[in-house]
């Protein structure tokens, strides 16, 4: 499966790579934040492993680049906004504490490494966890 960036991406603006249920396919009304306050950039892919955690998938980064996890990428109009909606939604602690299911972190992009996404990362044991070998939470 060759995906990669559908379009550009511009030099000093903030970007979120969303990877489960915030992708547009699910249309939750939490992700209509990134409807409103954010602009859809296209598809993209990180290094790392992604896993059904029930309803919803969870992701942990990698270094082995043939571990491949395929997401859409927003740039953030209004990122405060955004992420104060987002981080609520994905149940990260003000301020971040371990405990949390995901942590907020920022990694390179695949195909433009020299982009930084911000992405939500699972922080707990995946052992007892299926993962989703395609990457692609809509292909699994």
């Amino acid at each position: 499966m060759d995906q990669h960036l559908t379009c550009e991406l511009a030099d000093n603006a903030e970007y979120l790579f969303v990877y489960g249920t915030l992708r547009k396919a699910f249309q939750l009304e939490v992700a209509n934040v990134l409807q409103t306050h954010a602009e859809y950039v296209g598809l993209g892919r990180i290094a790392g492993r992604l896993y059904d955690v029930g309803s919803y998938p969870g992701v942990t980064l990698s270094d082995d680049s043939s571990d491949v996890v395929v997401g859409e990428i927003y740039k953030l109009i209004e990122p405060k906004i955004v992420y104060a909606q987002l981080d609520a939604y994905e149940g990260i602690s003000t301020p971040p504490h371990a405990a949390d299911e995901y942590v907020k972190q920022n990694v390179s992009l695949l195909d433009e490494a020299d982009y930084i996404v911000s992405v939500y990362v699972y922080q707990h044991a995946t052992s007892s966890l299926k993962r989703v070998v395609s990457g692609d939470y809509l292909h699994r």
